[in-house]
Protein backbone atom coordinates (compact mmCIF):
# COMPACT_ATOMS: atom_id res chain seq x y z
CA UNK A 1 0.00 0.00 0.00
CA UNK A 2 2.88 2.28 0.35
CA UNK A 3 6.67 2.56 -0.17
CA UNK A 4 9.16 1.79 2.67
CA UNK A 5 12.75 2.57 2.09
CA UNK A 6 14.85 -0.23 4.63
CA UNK A 7 13.59 -3.62 3.07
CA UNK A 8 16.10 -5.34 5.13
CA UNK A 9 14.03 -4.26 8.25
CA UNK A 10 10.95 -4.82 6.37
CA UNK A 11 11.70 -7.96 5.56
CA UNK A 12 12.23 -9.11 9.41
CA UNK A 13 9.28 -7.58 10.31
CA UNK A 14 7.40 -9.53 7.33
CA UNK A 15 9.45 -12.79 8.48
CA UNK A 16 8.44 -12.50 12.27
CA UNK A 17 4.69 -11.83 11.23
CA UNK A 18 4.83 -14.71 9.09
CA UNK A 19 6.41 -16.53 11.91
CA UNK A 20 3.50 -15.72 14.46
CA UNK A 21 0.75 -16.17 11.91
CA UNK A 22 2.27 -19.95 11.61
CA UNK A 23 3.07 -21.38 15.07
CA UNK A 24 1.07 -23.63 17.14
CA UNK A 25 -0.74 -22.49 20.08
CA UNK A 26 0.67 -22.59 23.29
CA UNK A 27 0.26 -21.63 27.14
CA UNK A 28 2.61 -18.82 26.67
CA UNK A 29 1.62 -17.24 24.03
CA UNK A 30 4.43 -16.72 22.16
CA UNK A 31 5.41 -20.07 20.64
CA UNK A 32 9.15 -20.09 19.18
CA UNK A 33 9.01 -16.34 18.98
CA UNK A 34 11.33 -14.35 21.70
CA UNK A 35 9.07 -11.89 22.93
CA UNK A 36 12.03 -9.16 23.96
CA UNK A 37 13.10 -9.48 20.20
CA UNK A 38 9.70 -8.46 19.02
CA UNK A 39 9.55 -6.02 21.41
CA UNK A 40 12.91 -4.24 20.81
CA UNK A 41 11.97 -4.16 17.14
CA UNK A 42 9.15 -2.19 18.05
CA UNK A 43 10.90 0.73 20.22
CA UNK A 44 13.21 1.23 16.75
CA UNK A 45 10.79 1.02 14.49
CA UNK A 46 11.02 3.86 12.00
CA UNK A 47 7.33 4.69 11.05
CA UNK A 48 7.59 7.70 9.76
CA UNK A 49 8.90 5.26 6.57
CA UNK A 50 5.57 4.22 5.63
CA UNK A 51 5.83 0.58 7.62
CA UNK A 52 2.44 1.18 9.00
CA UNK A 53 0.85 0.66 5.73
CA UNK A 54 2.53 -2.30 4.61
CA UNK A 55 1.52 -6.06 5.94
CA UNK A 56 0.03 -7.55 3.25
CA UNK A 57 -1.51 -10.96 3.83
CA UNK A 58 -0.85 -11.48 7.40
CA UNK A 59 -2.20 -8.65 8.31
CA UNK A 60 -5.49 -8.33 6.38
CA UNK A 61 -5.38 -12.42 7.66
CA UNK A 62 -4.75 -10.88 11.26
CA UNK A 63 -7.60 -8.96 10.87
CA UNK A 64 -9.97 -10.51 9.61
CA UNK A 65 -9.55 -12.90 12.09
CA UNK A 66 -9.81 -10.55 15.24
CA UNK A 67 -13.74 -10.22 13.68
CA UNK A 68 -14.38 -13.64 14.48
CA UNK A 69 -11.98 -14.51 17.10
CA UNK A 70 -10.82 -11.58 18.83
CA UNK A 71 -8.52 -13.66 21.80
CA UNK A 72 -6.39 -14.95 18.98
CA UNK A 73 -3.56 -13.92 20.37
CA UNK A 74 -0.93 -13.98 17.62
CA UNK A 75 -3.06 -11.96 15.59
CA UNK A 76 -2.66 -9.52 17.82
CA UNK A 77 1.02 -9.53 17.68
CA UNK A 78 1.04 -9.22 14.21
CA UNK A 79 -1.68 -6.35 14.61
CA UNK A 80 1.38 -4.34 16.99
CA UNK A 81 3.98 -5.23 14.45
CA UNK A 82 1.53 -2.69 12.43
CA UNK A 83 0.88 -0.56 15.16
CA UNK A 84 -2.61 -1.39 15.32
CA UNK A 85 -4.55 -2.29 17.99
CA UNK A 86 -8.16 -4.00 18.12
CA UNK A 87 -10.88 -2.01 20.68
CA UNK A 88 -12.87 -4.86 22.33
CA UNK A 89 -16.96 -4.01 21.49
CA UNK A 90 -18.33 -3.41 24.86
CA UNK A 91 -21.56 -5.22 23.65
CA UNK A 92 -20.18 -8.30 23.49
CA UNK A 93 -19.20 -8.23 27.42
CA UNK A 94 -15.40 -9.11 26.78
CA UNK A 95 -13.16 -6.50 28.34
CA UNK A 96 -9.21 -6.34 27.99
CA UNK A 97 -9.22 -7.08 31.79
CA UNK A 98 -10.89 -10.56 30.77
CA UNK A 99 -8.19 -11.77 28.47
CA UNK A 100 -5.96 -14.81 28.97
CA UNK A 101 -3.23 -13.89 30.72
CA UNK A 102 -0.59 -14.08 28.11
CA UNK A 103 -3.00 -12.03 25.59
CA UNK A 104 -3.26 -9.19 28.54
CA UNK A 105 0.54 -8.80 29.17
CA UNK A 106 0.81 -8.51 25.25
CA UNK A 107 -1.90 -5.91 25.60
CA UNK A 108 -0.04 -3.64 27.91
CA UNK A 109 3.51 -4.10 27.11
CA UNK A 110 1.88 -2.93 23.42
CA UNK A 111 -0.25 -0.17 25.29
CA UNK A 112 3.27 1.52 27.09
CA UNK A 113 5.54 1.81 23.05
CA UNK A 114 5.92 5.03 22.30
CA UNK A 115 3.08 7.09 20.23
CA UNK A 116 -0.28 5.72 19.61
CA UNK A 117 -1.41 3.23 17.25
CA UNK A 118 -4.46 3.02 14.79
CA UNK A 119 -7.44 1.66 16.48
CA UNK A 120 -9.60 -1.47 14.57
CA UNK A 121 -13.12 -0.99 15.31
CA UNK A 122 -15.25 -4.20 15.64
CA UNK A 123 -17.07 -5.24 13.07
CA UNK A 124 -19.94 -3.28 11.69
CA UNK A 125 -22.88 -6.13 12.34
CA UNK A 126 -25.81 -3.55 10.62
CA UNK A 127 -25.36 -2.38 6.73
CA UNK A 128 -28.30 -0.69 7.02
CA UNK A 129 -27.61 2.73 6.71
CA UNK A 130 -29.63 6.47 7.42
CA UNK A 131 -28.98 9.62 5.59
CA UNK A 132 -29.88 13.09 6.97
CA UNK A 133 -30.45 16.16 5.48
CA UNK A 134 -31.39 19.73 6.25
CA UNK A 135 -33.34 21.84 3.62
CA UNK A 136 -34.21 25.51 3.68
CA UNK A 137 -35.71 27.12 0.43
CA UNK A 138 -33.72 25.09 -1.82
CA UNK A 139 -37.08 23.09 -3.42
CA UNK A 140 -35.25 22.42 -6.80
CA UNK A 141 -32.01 21.21 -5.70
CA UNK A 142 -34.10 19.05 -2.65
CA UNK A 143 -35.94 17.38 -5.10
CA UNK A 144 -32.72 16.15 -7.24
CA UNK A 145 -30.92 15.46 -3.77
CA UNK A 146 -33.35 13.25 -2.68
CA UNK A 147 -34.72 11.76 -6.24
CA UNK A 148 -30.98 10.79 -6.16
CA UNK A 149 -31.06 8.53 -2.92
CA UNK A 150 -34.36 6.82 -4.34
CA UNK A 151 -32.62 5.87 -7.34
CA UNK A 152 -29.41 3.90 -5.32
CA UNK A 153 -29.34 0.53 -5.91
CA UNK A 154 -28.69 -0.06 -2.68
CA UNK A 155 -31.92 -0.55 -0.72
CA UNK A 156 -31.18 -0.64 2.68
CA UNK A 157 -31.24 2.52 3.58
CA UNK A 158 -33.51 5.47 5.29
CA UNK A 159 -33.95 9.50 4.25
CA UNK A 160 -33.96 11.70 7.63
CA UNK A 161 -34.93 15.14 6.54
CA UNK A 162 -35.24 18.30 8.58
CA UNK A 163 -37.05 21.10 6.86
CA UNK A 164 -35.62 24.25 8.52
CA UNK A 165 -38.76 26.67 8.43
CA UNK A 166 -38.93 26.89 4.90
CA UNK A 167 -41.71 29.26 2.71
CA UNK A 168 -41.30 27.91 -0.75
CA UNK A 169 -43.27 24.68 -1.13
CA UNK A 170 -40.74 22.82 0.59
CA UNK A 171 -43.15 21.43 3.86
CA UNK A 172 -46.05 20.54 1.44
CA UNK A 173 -43.42 18.50 -0.61
CA UNK A 174 -41.70 17.01 2.22
CA UNK A 175 -45.25 16.38 3.56
CA UNK A 176 -45.51 14.53 0.68
CA UNK A 177 -42.54 12.48 0.51
CA UNK A 178 -43.55 11.27 4.08
CA UNK A 179 -47.02 9.80 2.65
CA UNK A 180 -45.58 8.17 -0.27
CA UNK A 181 -42.38 6.64 1.32
CA UNK A 182 -43.78 6.20 5.06
CA UNK A 183 -41.04 3.36 5.59
CA UNK A 184 -38.12 4.93 3.68
CA UNK A 185 -38.62 8.79 4.79
CA UNK A 186 -39.24 10.83 7.78
CA UNK A 187 -39.03 14.34 8.55
CA UNK A 188 -38.72 16.71 11.41
CA UNK A 189 -40.52 20.65 10.85
CA UNK A 190 -39.15 23.77 12.26
CA UNK A 191 -41.67 26.66 12.04
CA UNK A 192 -38.86 29.06 11.45
CA UNK A 193 -35.86 29.29 10.30
CA UNK A 194 -32.79 30.12 13.17
CA UNK A 195 -29.90 30.91 10.80
CA UNK A 196 -26.55 28.88 10.84
CA UNK A 197 -26.06 28.70 14.46
CA UNK A 198 -28.69 26.22 15.01
CA UNK A 199 -27.60 24.16 12.45
CA UNK A 200 -25.06 21.99 15.53
CA UNK A 201 -28.79 21.56 17.44
CA UNK A 202 -30.72 20.25 14.39
CA UNK A 203 -28.10 17.61 13.35
CA UNK A 204 -27.95 16.36 16.80
CA UNK A 205 -31.47 15.93 16.55
CA UNK A 206 -30.55 14.17 12.95
CA UNK A 207 -28.52 11.81 14.60
CA UNK A 208 -30.31 11.01 17.63
CA UNK A 209 -33.52 10.28 15.18
CA UNK A 210 -30.93 7.60 13.47
CA UNK A 211 -31.68 4.11 14.10
CA UNK A 212 -28.63 2.77 12.15
CA UNK A 213 -25.13 2.99 13.18
CA UNK A 214 -24.13 3.82 9.62
CA UNK A 215 -25.12 7.38 9.27
CA UNK A 216 -23.81 9.70 5.46
CA UNK A 217 -25.19 13.51 6.11
CA UNK A 218 -25.55 15.16 3.30
CA UNK A 219 -27.03 18.43 2.09
CA UNK A 220 -29.23 19.44 -0.42
CA UNK A 221 -27.79 21.26 -2.67
CA UNK A 222 -25.38 18.03 -3.54
CA UNK A 223 -26.85 14.58 -4.52
CA UNK A 224 -25.47 10.88 -4.66
CA UNK A 225 -24.56 8.56 -8.04
CA UNK A 226 -26.44 5.59 -7.95
CA UNK A 227 -23.99 3.18 -6.67
CA UNK A 228 -23.11 4.96 -3.59
CA UNK A 229 -24.37 3.54 -1.12
CA UNK A 230 -23.69 -0.11 -2.73
CA UNK A 231 -19.70 0.48 -2.82
CA UNK A 232 -19.66 1.92 0.56
CA UNK A 233 -21.50 -1.12 1.76
CA UNK A 234 -19.06 -3.40 -0.19
CA UNK A 235 -16.34 -1.85 1.60
CA UNK A 236 -18.03 -2.23 4.76
CA UNK A 237 -18.33 -5.95 3.91
CA UNK A 238 -14.73 -6.47 2.74
CA UNK A 239 -13.23 -4.44 6.07
CA UNK A 240 -15.54 -4.62 9.05
CA UNK A 241 -13.61 -3.06 11.25
CA UNK A 242 -12.68 0.20 9.70
CA UNK A 243 -14.10 3.67 10.78
CA UNK A 244 -14.75 5.41 7.79
CA UNK A 245 -15.78 4.68 4.01
CA UNK A 246 -15.40 6.89 1.42
CA UNK A 247 -14.84 7.59 -2.71
CA UNK A 248 -14.03 10.16 -5.45
CA UNK A 249 -16.65 12.82 -6.28
CA UNK A 250 -16.77 15.69 -8.48
CA UNK A 251 -17.43 19.34 -7.70
CA UNK A 252 -19.96 21.13 -10.05
CA UNK A 253 -20.58 24.76 -10.09
CA UNK A 254 -23.81 27.36 -10.24
CA UNK A 255 -23.53 26.34 -14.44
CA UNK A 256 -23.83 22.40 -14.21
CA UNK A 257 -20.12 22.19 -14.86
CA UNK A 258 -17.20 19.78 -13.24
CA UNK A 259 -14.71 22.25 -11.85
CA UNK A 260 -12.23 19.70 -9.61
CA UNK A 261 -12.66 15.66 -9.59
CA UNK A 262 -11.86 14.83 -6.36
CA UNK A 263 -10.17 11.17 -6.61
CA UNK A 264 -9.94 8.47 -7.41
CA UNK A 265 -6.93 7.89 -5.48
CA UNK A 266 -6.92 3.95 -5.36
CA UNK A 267 -7.49 1.84 -8.30
CA UNK A 268 -8.78 -0.68 -6.83
CA UNK A 269 -11.82 -0.98 -3.34
CA UNK A 270 -8.50 -0.88 -0.59
CA UNK A 271 -7.71 0.27 3.36
CA UNK A 272 -6.51 3.93 2.72
CA UNK A 273 -2.90 5.09 3.87
CA UNK A 274 -3.23 7.19 6.61
CA UNK A 275 -0.21 9.09 6.01
CA UNK A 276 -1.00 9.75 2.72
CA UNK A 277 -4.47 10.94 3.46
CA UNK A 278 -3.70 13.05 6.36
CA UNK A 279 -1.23 15.08 4.54
CA UNK A 280 -3.39 15.13 1.12
CA UNK A 281 -6.26 16.93 3.95
CA UNK A 282 -3.65 19.91 4.49
CA UNK A 283 -4.13 21.48 1.04
CA UNK A 284 -7.46 19.34 -0.48
CA UNK A 285 -10.86 19.94 1.20
CA UNK A 286 -13.01 17.33 2.17
CA UNK A 287 -16.58 16.65 1.23
CA UNK A 288 -18.68 14.05 3.46
CA UNK A 289 -21.38 13.47 0.91
CA UNK A 290 -18.86 10.81 -0.29
CA UNK A 291 -18.03 9.19 2.83
CA UNK A 292 -20.69 6.83 5.51
CA UNK A 293 -19.19 7.16 9.20
CA UNK A 294 -20.06 5.15 12.17
CA UNK A 295 -22.88 7.13 14.42
CA UNK A 296 -20.96 5.70 17.51
CA UNK A 297 -17.41 7.35 16.65
CA UNK A 298 -19.54 10.43 15.94
CA UNK A 299 -20.22 10.61 19.13
CA UNK A 300 -17.23 9.86 20.42
CA UNK A 301 -15.72 12.62 18.57
CA UNK A 302 -18.32 14.71 19.68
CA UNK A 303 -16.54 17.14 22.32
CA UNK A 304 -14.04 17.81 19.47
CA UNK A 305 -16.69 19.32 17.39
CA UNK A 306 -15.15 23.64 18.18
CA UNK A 307 -16.72 24.84 15.31
CA UNK A 308 -20.63 23.56 15.56
CA UNK A 309 -20.32 21.96 19.15
CA UNK A 310 -21.74 22.77 22.42
CA UNK A 311 -22.45 21.32 26.22
CA UNK A 312 -26.09 20.24 24.49
CA UNK A 313 -24.54 18.43 21.12
CA UNK A 314 -23.70 14.84 21.13
CA UNK A 315 -21.95 14.45 17.61
CA UNK A 316 -19.74 16.11 15.96
CA UNK A 317 -20.62 17.44 12.42
CA UNK A 318 -18.25 19.24 11.00
CA UNK A 319 -16.96 17.58 8.17
CA UNK A 320 -13.34 18.38 7.78
CA UNK A 321 -12.86 17.63 11.20
CA UNK A 322 -14.55 14.24 11.06
CA UNK A 323 -12.27 13.27 8.43
CA UNK A 324 -9.08 14.09 9.46
CA UNK A 325 -10.00 12.52 13.10
CA UNK A 326 -10.78 9.46 10.76
CA UNK A 327 -7.51 9.03 9.32
CA UNK A 328 -5.38 9.91 12.65
CA UNK A 329 -7.21 7.40 14.77
CA UNK A 330 -8.67 4.32 12.76
CA UNK A 331 -8.32 2.54 9.45
CA UNK A 332 -10.74 3.84 6.73
CA UNK A 333 -11.57 2.57 3.31
CA UNK A 334 -11.66 3.98 0.02
CA UNK A 335 -13.89 3.22 -3.20
CA UNK A 336 -12.23 4.03 -6.41
CA UNK A 337 -15.74 4.93 -7.76
CA UNK A 338 -17.53 8.44 -7.90
CA UNK A 339 -19.74 8.32 -5.84
CA UNK A 340 -21.26 12.09 -5.15
CA UNK A 341 -21.72 15.43 -6.71
CA UNK A 342 -20.78 18.10 -4.45
CA UNK A 343 -22.05 21.49 -5.07
CA UNK A 344 -20.30 24.22 -4.89
CA UNK A 345 -21.10 28.44 -4.98
CA UNK A 346 -19.23 31.35 -3.56
CA UNK A 347 -23.07 32.75 -2.64
CA UNK A 348 -24.06 30.08 -0.03
CA UNK A 349 -23.74 30.98 3.44
CA UNK A 350 -21.72 28.29 4.15
CA UNK A 351 -18.94 29.76 1.29
CA UNK A 352 -19.12 33.09 2.87
CA UNK A 353 -18.46 31.95 6.53
CA UNK A 354 -14.94 32.65 7.51
CA UNK A 355 -13.31 29.27 8.37
CA UNK A 356 -9.75 30.43 9.20
CA UNK A 357 -9.40 30.13 13.11
CA UNK A 358 -11.24 26.53 12.79
CA UNK A 359 -8.83 25.54 10.67
CA UNK A 360 -5.79 26.24 12.10
CA UNK A 361 -6.91 25.03 15.37
CA UNK A 362 -7.95 21.66 13.40
CA UNK A 363 -4.47 21.42 11.64
CA UNK A 364 -3.16 21.57 15.18
CA UNK A 365 -5.26 18.50 15.81
CA UNK A 366 -4.11 16.93 12.53
CA UNK A 367 -0.47 17.51 13.15
CA UNK A 368 -0.51 16.01 16.58
CA UNK A 369 -2.40 12.88 15.36
CA UNK A 370 0.26 12.65 12.55
CA UNK A 371 2.92 12.71 15.07
CA UNK A 372 1.71 10.08 17.35
CA UNK A 373 1.27 7.43 14.67
CA UNK A 374 4.69 9.04 12.76
CA UNK A 375 6.58 9.98 15.13
CA UNK A 376 7.80 13.63 15.51
CA UNK A 377 9.03 16.14 13.31
CA UNK A 378 7.64 13.84 10.31
CA UNK A 379 5.21 16.33 8.70
CA UNK A 380 6.62 17.88 5.52
CA UNK A 381 7.33 21.44 5.85
CA UNK A 382 6.25 21.71 2.33
CA UNK A 383 3.40 20.71 2.74
CA UNK A 384 2.38 22.99 6.20
CA UNK A 385 3.49 26.54 4.51
CA UNK A 386 1.25 25.14 1.48
CA UNK A 387 -1.47 25.40 3.76
CA UNK A 388 -0.51 28.44 5.28
CA UNK A 389 0.38 30.58 2.51
CA UNK A 390 -2.79 28.70 0.01
CA UNK A 391 -5.86 28.29 2.33
CA UNK A 392 -5.00 30.90 4.85
CA UNK A 393 -4.08 33.37 3.62
CA UNK A 394 -6.13 32.87 0.66
CA UNK A 395 -9.06 33.36 2.57
CA UNK A 396 -7.70 36.31 5.24
CA UNK A 397 -6.52 38.71 1.98
CA UNK A 398 -8.00 36.64 -1.69
CA UNK A 399 -10.72 37.17 -3.90
CA UNK A 400 -13.21 36.22 -1.16
CA UNK A 401 -12.43 39.47 1.25
CA UNK A 402 -11.69 41.29 -2.05
CA UNK A 403 -15.50 40.69 -3.03
CA UNK A 404 -16.56 41.42 0.43
CA UNK A 405 -14.66 44.82 0.79
CA UNK A 406 -15.94 45.82 -2.91
CA UNK A 407 -19.64 45.40 -1.58
CA UNK A 408 -19.33 48.09 1.29
CA UNK A 409 -20.84 51.41 1.10
CA UNK A 410 -19.43 53.34 4.58
CA UNK A 411 -16.33 53.35 6.32
CA UNK A 412 -18.44 51.87 9.31
CA UNK A 413 -19.53 49.18 7.38
CA UNK A 414 -15.74 48.98 6.22
CA UNK A 415 -14.29 48.91 9.76
CA UNK A 416 -16.96 46.49 10.81
CA UNK A 417 -15.83 44.09 8.08
CA UNK A 418 -12.00 44.39 8.69
CA UNK A 419 -12.77 43.82 12.80
CA UNK A 420 -14.54 40.69 11.74
CA UNK A 421 -11.04 39.63 10.74
CA UNK A 422 -9.58 40.27 13.59
CA UNK A 423 -9.68 36.96 15.45
CA UNK A 424 -8.56 35.10 12.20
CA UNK A 425 -5.24 36.85 11.94
CA UNK A 426 -4.83 37.01 15.90
CA UNK A 427 -5.25 32.39 15.64
CA UNK A 428 -2.90 33.29 12.30
CA UNK A 429 -0.05 34.57 13.93
CA UNK A 430 -0.46 32.50 17.64
CA UNK A 431 -0.10 29.36 15.30
CA UNK A 432 1.69 29.99 12.10
CA UNK A 433 5.25 29.74 14.10
CA UNK A 434 4.26 26.77 16.30
CA UNK A 435 2.63 24.83 13.49
CA UNK A 436 5.70 24.98 11.50
CA UNK A 437 8.64 24.23 14.29
CA UNK A 438 6.99 21.12 14.16
CA UNK A 439 7.75 19.95 10.55
CA UNK A 440 10.38 18.73 9.23
CA UNK A 441 12.31 19.59 5.61
CA UNK A 442 13.49 16.40 5.41
CA UNK A 443 10.19 14.65 5.31
CA UNK A 444 8.80 13.05 2.74
CA UNK A 445 5.81 14.15 0.58
CA UNK A 446 3.34 11.23 -0.68
CA UNK A 447 0.91 13.37 -2.40
CA UNK A 448 1.22 15.63 -5.88
CA UNK A 449 1.69 19.36 -4.51
CA UNK A 450 0.53 20.40 -7.55
CA UNK A 451 -2.18 18.32 -8.07
CA UNK A 452 -3.75 16.64 -4.80
CA UNK A 453 -6.87 15.36 -5.93
CA UNK A 454 -5.36 12.71 -7.54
Amino acid sequence: MNRFSDQALLDRVEALASQLWEMPICETGWGSVDPEAYFQLLQSMPWEQGILNQGGACLEGALQTLMQDPENFAAHAILGLYKRRLRFASASGMSSSSLSAPLQALLNRLAHLPGRPLEILPAVQDLSMTLVMITYNRLPLLKRAVQAILDQTYSDWKLILLDHGSQDGTTDWCRFLEQTYPDKIQVLYRAENQGLAALGEHYQALFEAAESELVLYQSDDDWLLPDHLACIADLYKRFPWIGMASGSYAIVNPEGQVSLSYGPFYSTPTRVCNQKELQRAFVAGVCPQASVFRKSVLKELGPLDFLFGSEKNAYAIWDYLVTVKHLGQFEVAYSPEKLAHFYSSEQTAYAQTDFTAPLLKLMKILLSDYQSLFGPQTFPTQIMQGFLQGLVLGRLIGDRLKNRLSTVSTVEALNLEIAKLEPSWETYLALKTELLTQTSPEAEILIHLQNPYV
